[in-house]
């Protein structure tokens, strides 16, 4: 009997990954009524990472009131999987939905996010994994540090405000009064992009309009992430404002760094964690997708992960995709075999989004039929 996994993430603003997931299923069983069809959802360390761990492993869900990007309280979800590891996201704490409509990149600080690791902490976890991604500040990680014990002061050693816009006011950083509990403590920063603190290709520059900075706001951020690099009590500094993923979550990652932690690519560690290797381990055909796939999705994010994991097994590969940008051929490159678009090339966007339930079950048929003609064309 043939059996398939769809292991796909979410369509933005059309169906999350759950929904995405089933309409491909009835696409397959519906051209192909005999095949075995099992469903995995997937993350890379942006918002529903927690969810997508603690539904697919066991363990607990916790809810710990934090201070949210704009200093408001917010009631921010994370996991235990087990009585020593825990796992959280930027976005529960700081994340751009908390901070919209009105975006303040430069107020925007990651103090909830320290909040949340000391509330893991305080559970008992001594490793504790921190999902990078969909945040709304561009702070290096510095209201991170200040709510687990930093001291963090201007010029006049004065405490400095919270914000990626005060560093420019940055006068000296102290790790003194740390929270002890860190130099037992593994941190592991689940990123799904690869930009270094600072520079062209740095958080600011990448990241920073998408959260309301505009050019201005762009060069204060990040020339305050560089003025945070040359602070940070750490002697190799400048070397880890580099590692890729240092620029994850507005330079969180470089946060995460300069406190003794370590970066991973998000979506291998939560296949990891969530055993996909053993879910796709003799399977005939592994369909995956997201809503728009593009240069970025080629540089970490879970559906080419899951592409990739399951070429070491040798599985095909389908990939759906609402659009594509850029050209295809780098999509199968990247080890798709076979790539679905399952909007019409003359179709409007809002009526693709209307129709999204209709056009991935089309999209999952037209994967397994291809398929099925790719199988019977090699006997």
């Amino acid at each position: 009997m043939t059996r398939v996994v769809i292991a796909a993430d979410s369509f933005k603003g059309s169906a999350t990954a759950n929904e995405v997931n089933a309409y491909l299923a009835a696409g397959v069983t519906r051209v192909a009524p005999g095949t075995t069809v099992e469903k995995a959802v997937i993350a890379d360390g942006g918002a529903g990472t927690v969810k997508t761990v603690i539904n697919a492993v066991g363990g607990q869900f916790k809810t710990t009131q934090v201070l949210g990007p704009l200093g408001q309280p917010v009631e921010a979800q994370w996991g235990l999987l087990d009585a020593h590891t825990a796992i959280i996201e930027v976005s529960a704490a700081v994340g751009l939905t908390l901070a919209q409509p009105n975006l303040a990149p430069v107020s925007s600080s990651t103090f909830g996010v320290g909040q949340l690791i000391s509330a893991a902490l305080d559970q008992g976890a001594t490793t504790i994994y921190v999902g990078l991604g969909d945040s709304a500040t561009t702070d290096g990680g510095a209201g991170m540090m200040a709510a687990l014990g930093a001291g963090i002061i201007d010029s006049n050693q004065q405490k400095l405000d919270l914000g990626g816009g005060s560093l420019m006011r940055l006068g000296h950083v102290s790790f003194l009064g740390l929270d002890p509990r860190l130099k037992q403590t593994t941190l592991i920063g689940l990123t799904d992009v690869t930009n270094p603190l600072t520079g062209p290709e740095g958080a600011a520059a990448v990241f920073g309009p998408q959260k309301g900075a505009e050019h201005e706001m762009v060069a204060r951020l990040n020339q305050g992430l560089a003025r945070l690099r040359t602070f940070v009590p750490i002697p190799n500094a400048l070397a880890l404002s580099r590692t890729p993923g240092a620029g994850a979550a507005g330079g969180t990652g470089f946060g995460l760094l300069a406190l003794g932690g370590q970066l991973q690519s998000g979506a291998q560690a939560v296949q990891q964690l969530t055993h996909m290797a053993q879910r796709i381990n003799g399977a005939d055909l592994v369909i995956t997708g997201e809503g728009r796939v593009d240069g970025q999705s080629l540089r970490g994010k879970a559906p080419i992960a899951v592409v990739q994991l399951a070429r070491t097994q040798n599985v095909p590969t389908a990939l759906v995709a609402g659009s594509v940008l850029g050209d295809v051929a780098a999509i199968h490159a990247a080890g798709v075999d076979d790539v679905v678009v399952s909007t019409p090339a003359d179709m409007p966007v809002a009526d693709a989004m209307r129709q999204t339930p209709a056009l991935l079950t089309s999209a999952g048929a037209k994967a397994m039929l291809t398929y099925l003609a790719s199988r019977d064309d090699a006997k």
